[in-house]
């Protein structure tokens, strides 16, 4: 799901399984998971949420605890996607709670980051700081999945604060985390929020690098969701040059 492997391939996946071997719960809440990720990069955001919405109900009804909260994980993260940061926040706060409740730390700090992103999304910064405050609190040093995300919703408020510099070495921390990883979306996530760090402060022209190299990976893993809100920020920023740039006159 957050690896390489393109979206079709992972709804070509998801069917083997489903035809292949024994069918047990744990197994059939795993294929509809993977088959609703794979399908909702590439646009199918309805035929998604339904299989979604059938491997939650199978998870809380046998596969147990890990699968319950793998489940509103990975549901929550595709709705960043998709755009619907409401249905993000109530997949990944539940997710978050479960965590929590149960002392899981390290599940809790990396859904905390996630949970984040999506009141950030919703404008409500106060209680994205507090949540990425919350991650930055309680990960592990060595925990990208946690370490970059809550860089990546601090960068963004510290930038809308006029805090340029270090919101710009935030962003920059969490590009640097994720490069090495085969993590792709999380890498075009990262890559296109240095572009809004860099529009925040003021710094448009250079936004536009990261968001092609966002583009790159987008279209790598076919999230066509993803990609195609990149093209239209790509589209917007070069609009904006165009309009600032002076008018020749012929001489008369």
């Amino acid at each position: 799901i957050y690896g390489p492997t393109p979206a079709d391939e992972m709804v070509s996946a998801a069917e083997r399984l489903r035809r292949d071997g024994e069918v047990t719960p744990r197994r059939e809440t795993w294929r509809l998971l993977l088959a609703a990720y794979g399908e909702g990069l590439q646009g199918h955001l309805q035929e998604a949420r339904e299989l979604f919405s059938r491997s939650r109900r199978l998870a809380e009804a046998v596969s147990g605890f890990e699968m319950r909260t793998g489940a509103l994980a990975y549901s929550g993260s595709l709705e960043l996607i998709a755009g619907d940061a409401k249905a993000a926040e109530r997949d990944l706060r539940a997710a978050y709670e479960l965590n929590e409740r149960a002392g899981l730390v390290s599940f809790a700090s990396t859904l905390a980051a996630s949970l984040a992103l999506a009141l950030y999304a919703q404008r409500r910064y106060a209680e994205a700081e507090n949540f990425a405050d919350v991650s930055r609190n309680t990960s592990a040093a060595d925990d990208i999945a946690s370490e970059a995300p809550w860089r990546r919703v601090l960068a963004k408020i510290l930038a809308r604060r006029g805090e340029g510099v270090k919101a710009l070495e935030l962003a920059r921390e969490a590009v640097a985390m994720m490069e090495p990883t085969d993590a792709v979306n999380d890498r075009g996530d990262t890559l296109v929020d240095l572009a809004e760090v860099l529009e925040l402060i003021g710094r448009p022209d250079e936004a536009i690098e990261p968001l092609e190299l966002a583009r790159t990976l987008f279209e790598q893993k076919q999230n066509i969701v993803s990609a195609g809100n990149v093209r239209a920020r790509l589209a917007d920023l070069a609009a904006q040059r165009s309009a600032c740039d002076p008018v020749e006159h012929s001489d008369p």
